[in-house]
Formats: C-alpha cells, structure tokens, sequence
C-alpha cells in the first residue's frame, strides 16, 4: 500500500455491493466474487427489483452462510444512510482469517 495514502486513511470496513439477479452465477464462477462476500464486513443488495422474493431470499440465505458476520441490507437506487456506510470500525483482518 502506498505510504503517503495509509498516512491520510484508515481501512475502516469492507462495503461488498451485490448485484441480486447475477449474484448466484457470479459466485458460482468466480473465486474472487466469493472473497469478496467472505471478507465483507457490510453487504448490500442491489437490482433486488430484478428478481422475485424467493430468489431474494435465497440470495440472503447464501450469503448469510457465506459471511455470518457481515450485516447485510437490500437497497434501492442506491439508498443507504451514511451511517451505514462510514465509521463502522468494522475491518479486523485477524476475525476475517
């Protein structure tokens, strides 16, 4: 990592956004997506107006076994308080391993 950015910022939470009508067939395929997933500390559903409730609610599940610890919200249009988004102090990569 670049010094002079560590200086100036703090590693503060992993925010994982997931894209609901791809989501299944991404982390079936692809390594990277599901470390994504596991190291989140925040994931966030997006496109869940592309799927129905049952594919919604499978997705969560999946999740959900993927990364017990990550909260995880489904947002609309990209609509999520701050709150959640910055200031968590959730990055801990010795829980994460």
């Amino acid at each position: 990592m670049n010094n002079t950015v560590a200086d100036e910022f703090l590693l503060d939470a992993i925010i994982t956004l997931v894209d609901a009508k791809h989501a299944n067939a991404q982390l079936d395929q692809q390594e990277v997506v599901q470390r994504q997933v596991g190291f989140a500390d925040r994931l966030f559903i997006t496109k869940s107006d592309l799927v129905d409730a049952a594919a919604l609610d499978g997705l969560k599940h999946r999740l959900l076994h993927m990364n017990p610890r990550a909260a995880i919200r489904v947002v609309n249009f990209g609509d999520a308080d701050n709150k959640e988004i910055f200031d968590l102090r959730g990055f801990n990569l010795n829980a994460k391993l």
